[in-house]
């Protein structure tokens, strides 16, 4: 990344300011009475970049803070997170979006620095306790979008009890 200018990119803040900023626009969070279509549905506060669950334990303050003021959370994670991780943020996060990249052990481990096994046990793990779940597989070329790694995750997919 040599073309990278020097700056700020982004800055530390603590859950209590997270939570405050947040809470400017609750107006967009709160499910309308008597509304139908997409205004019935609540807005929602998404964790998203890197994997937020790895974080679990810092932002648990926040996300008990939301949930207590009954705020639809969601996360977008790939599940390469230790069980206990996943076990407290499924507390407290109301929806969860799975990225399902490379679905061979070894080119995982290599190319994403991830394990298999534990995104697979957490995917069991959500549907087990009946989270609501929507698989996402972004397409990188030569990775993702090869047929054998289609076809398993097809096969995931078909597997995952309902």
């Amino acid at each position: 990344m040599k073309d990278r200018k020097p700056g700020i990119y982004g800055k530390l803040v603590s859950c209590e300011e997270l939570f405050d900023e947040i809470m400017k626009d609750e107006l967009f969070y709160r499910r309308q009475n008597g509304n139908e279509g997409l205004d019935a549905f609540p807005g929602e506060v998404t964790y998203s970049g890197g994997e937020t669950l790895l974080q679990a334990e810092r932002l648990e303050p926040l996300f008990r803070r939301l949930k207590d003021w009954g705020i639809h959370q969601c996360v977008e994670t790939a599940l390469f997170v230790p069980e206990e991780k996943l076990a407290l943020a499924m507390e407290y996060i109301d929806f969860f979006y799975v990225d399902i990249k490379i679905l061979d052990s070894e080119q995982c481990r290599v190319v994403l620095h991830g394990d298999l096994v534990r995104c697979l046990t957490n995917v069991r793990k959500l549907f087990a306790a009946q989270k609501p779940v929507v698989f996402r597989v972004p397409v990188i070329g030569g990775y993702t979008d090869i047929k054998k790694n289609c076809q398993r995750v097809m096969e995931l997919i078909k597997n995952i009890p309902l």
